[in-house]
């Protein structure tokens, strides 16, 4: 068997179900600014509610494009839609996500803090099943190479996938009848991420980390992102047959990256990467950050049941539109024209069924990939 093909499959994994651990928490955070005393109460309540579900069913549905690459034409676009549900098992394990000591190793100490990744990827269990959509600009743009196998691109293909006590299982049926070389196996296939991401973390360089004295405190960097987070109330709406009111959430990117509190959350993290800079060097850096990200428009939407105060929908928006002519112009005088790249991200899903999801097992006669496959 590939160990490439091992490798990448381990780290989609871990990104997938990491990604899903952290999200199954509740964030320490309700942004109340621009609402009134009522609607923030009804977010904060919600909040307290959700951090005590223990189980839940999902339906998500996920588009990104990407358009404005040089000698690419159109469009590139992939769709995710599935669903799926997930049941914590050890909420104290799950929750050290959201202890603020641990969110603040993520800037001053990574690997620490994925130590403690490692650690909650066994604090629940999920199933998910999706199918992936290609566009056929991406179609033909890669080829008869795709995922480590030898054989073009589908324009869609369907997964299954499991976690259990910290074991990745993915359903490989499909992908492998569209194998040529016959090397990959079907049913399920297992992998013990929590043990890939420990050993991945043993073969990192350690990092060093000199305090510059700017440091902000977890407390800090909430109150930094308050001042620039506003939250609005919507048009109340029907979920399920529940009244749910809706709360709009967006950022305010260009305040944020002027404040100089977000200049100390930079040289936290340069410094826990080991990297020291003069003062003219972090200045272009700062400079190359806000032409950068200047445009970019992040929000998202919930929509809160009214008596169960439970998250009934959820959505998120990033739209990255980058003009490379004007960054690479103020970076290095060039005036030679370039095209405008356009990133977007829109995910949208759907919530039930808390509390009331069945015991999700891990799937009889699994194959599991031995830990040096991975390495």
């Amino acid at each position: 068997m590939r160990k490439g093909f091992w490798k990448l499959l381990a780290f989609v994994f871990i990104t997938l179900m990491a990604g899903s651990a952290a999200a199954q928490d509740t964030p320490l955070t309700v942004y109340c600014t621009g609402l009134s005393d009522a609607d923030c109460a009804l977010l904060t309540d919600s909040a307290a509610v959700m951090r005590s579900v223990t189980s839940a069913a999902i339906e998500m549905d996920i588009r990104a494009s990407l358009s404005g690459l040089p000698d690419v034409p159109g469009v590139l676009s992939v769709r995710i839609s599935g669903n799926g549900s997930y049941a914590i098992t050890d909420p104290a394990g799950l929750g050290i996500l959201s202890d603020p000591d641990v969110i603040a190793l993520a800037s001053t100490d990574p690997a620490a803090y994925f130590q403690q990744l490692a650690s909650a990827l066994k604090a629940f269990s999920g199933d998910l099943s999706f199918t992936l959509f290609f566009s056929p600009e991406i179609r033909s743009l890669v080829g008869v190479s795709f995922f480590a196998i030898d054989t073009p691109l589908p324009d869609k293909i369907g997964f299954s996938a499991r976690m259990v006590e910290g074991i990745g299982y993915l359903n490989l049926s499909k992908l492998a009848g569209l194998d040529r070389s016959g090397e990959l196996p079907q049913g399920w296939v297992g992998m013990d991420l929590a043990a890939a991401l420990n050993a991945a973390l043993a073969q990192m360089p350690p990092l060093s980390s000199t305090p510059t004295g700017t440091e902000l405190s977890t407390t800090d960097q909430i109150a930094l992102m308050q001042r620039y987070a506003r939250t609005e109330r919507l048009a109340d709406t029907t979920v399920d047959g529940q009244s749910a009111a809706v709360f709009h959430l967006s950022l305010d990117m260009v305040g944020l990256l002027a404040d100089p509190g977000f200049r100390g959350l930079m040289e936290q993290q340069l410094a826990a990467q080991g990297q020291t800079l003069s003062k003219n060097e972090f200045e272009q850096v700062m400079q190359m950050v806000r032409l950068l990200v200047q445009d970019l428009h992040v929000d998202s939407t919930q929509a809160v049941a009214l008596e169960s105060k439970q998250v009934l929908q959820s959505s998120f928006t990033f739209h990255w539109p980058l003009d490379l002519g004007a960054f690479m112009s103020s970076v290095t005088g060039s005036n030679e024209p370039t095209d405008r790249l356009d990133v977007l991200i829109e995910a949208q899903t759907h919530f039930s069924q808390y509390d009331a999801v069945a015991l999700i097992e891990a799937p009889a006669d699994a194959q599991i990939v031995p830990l040096t496959e991975i390495k």
